[in-house]
């Protein structure tokens, strides 16, 4: 490797680094959004909550690694098109091809690098993340929550129906406090359902909601102009199916 190869490598390495710590404190954060709760509820040990954030970070490298080296060719190209860098180089006799082989001899050996990870590598360290995972989101209070999502938002374009249900079991297709908003052709809303349950009949296919209220507004001024109670009630037209929710 001559010296204007080392000089190409180097300048890249630190955009490389920078892009690269950037991303991994993204997954740390994500990983904190997500696990905060889980983790101080299952009590886990400072040793625990670094290994499980490492291997997050590790699971995650796959992508962390092509995306940080096609930034950082961005980034590196544009600091010697500034300093006007390629040009000198191009008078001196070099292609752009020559020039950029240091870069196509890093993107092979990240490739290479990447397919080992994938394969030998990061099965087993998914294994031990989702261990974390089901002894920080498994048994709360006595019951089983694998099944159930936080928060579950869907927006039906064709039937203009915009859907929100708090912790929804997957497995029993019920919700808690759930809101459905009905609007019109124009987007204008028509009516809306808040009730403290849902639940979807997959045999029936309809949704029932349990101790709730429908509102119906007029579609000109927005004033609500009915408000109806109810203890239970079966909707027989919302044909959503709560499995396309979760895609």
């Amino acid at each position: 490797m001559i010296l204007i190869d080392r000089y190409l490598s180097r300048l890249w390495g630190s955009n490389f680094f920078i892009v690269t710590a950037f991303s991994v404190g993204l997954i740390l954060i994500q990983e904190m959004y997500n696990y905060f709760v889980d983790i101080v509820r299952a009590q886990l040990n400072l040793l625990q909550i670094s290994e499980f954030f490492l291997l997050s970070v590790i699971e995650a490298l796959p992508i962390i690694i092509p995306f940080g080296f096609f930034i950082s060719i961005i980034f590196t190209v544009i600091e010697l098109q500034k300093t006007e860098q390629i040009t000198i180089l191009k008078s001196c006799g070099l292609s752009l091809f020559r020039i950029s082989l240091s870069f196509w001899v890093i993107g092979g050996l990240l490739c290479i690098l990447t397919f080992l990870l994938s394969t030998c590598l990061i099965p087993h360290v998914s294994d031990a993340r989702n261990h974390y995972i089901k002894l920080c989101t498994g048994p709360v209070n006595g019951l089983e929550r694998q099944n159930v999502t936080s928060t579950l938002t869907f927006e039906n374009h064709i039937s203009n129906r915009l859907w929100y249900i708090e912790q929804f079991d997957a497995h029993a297709l019920k919700g808690g406090y759930s809101i459905l908003h009905q609007m019109n052709q124009a987007g204008v809303e028509i009516s809306r359902i808040l009730a403290k349950n849902s639940a979807y009949d997959k045999d029936l296919e309809t949704w029932t909601f349990s101790n709730g209220t429908e509102l119906v507004f007029d579609p000109m001024t927005g004033d609500p102009l009915q408000l109806i109670s109810f203890e239970s009630k079966q909707f027989i037209k919302l044909e959503e199916d709560p499995e396309d929710f979760m895609l």
